[in-house]
């Protein structure tokens, strides 16, 4: 999933500073490595598939690793439907309940979505399928 302008742009601010001391690598861009760990999550591939314009699997999965302990990713879901109800427009509860989005939860796992063919193609879309199956996770405890 990519990231547009103003969504980057609401998420910025709010990324943890690099750890202070660090020796090894350099630090890498957010942006990409969001994207690919956003891309992972709403695509379900093994993190050894991502494509290569994404950073290394590894290096993603180090800052996904430690942006879910921090609860960084729970905000970050947070921000993005935010964004997606203000801007967008499309709230998923009223979404589900008016049969634009249709979902099927089994076990904790979306299973089945549908959606109204005017939405297709869009950024709402796209960011309402990534939030949609954490809708029924539990939110890690700070």
């Amino acid at each position: 999933m990519l990231l547009t302008d103003q969504q980057w742009r609401l998420l910025q601010p709010h990324f943890p500073p690099p750890p202070r001391g660090a020796r090894g690598r350099p630090p890498v861009d957010n942006r990409p490595i969001l994207e690919a760990i956003l891309y992972k999550l709403s695509t379900h591939t093994p993190w050894y598939d991502l494509a290569p314009p994404h950073p290394s699997y590894q290096t993603c999965y180090r800052y996904y690793r430690r942006w879910h302990r921090s609860g960084f990713l729970y905000h970050t879901f947070r921000l993005l439907y935010a964004d997606l109800r203000d801007r967008g427009g499309l709230d998923l509860q009223q979404a589900l309940h008016d049969g634009r989005l249709a979902a099927t939860f089994y076990r904790r796992r979306l299973h089945l979505t549908t959606y109204d063919p005017t939405l297709r193609g869009t950024w709402q879309l796209t960011t309402a399928l990534l939030i949609l199956p954490l809708i029924e996770q539990p939110r890690p405890e700070p």
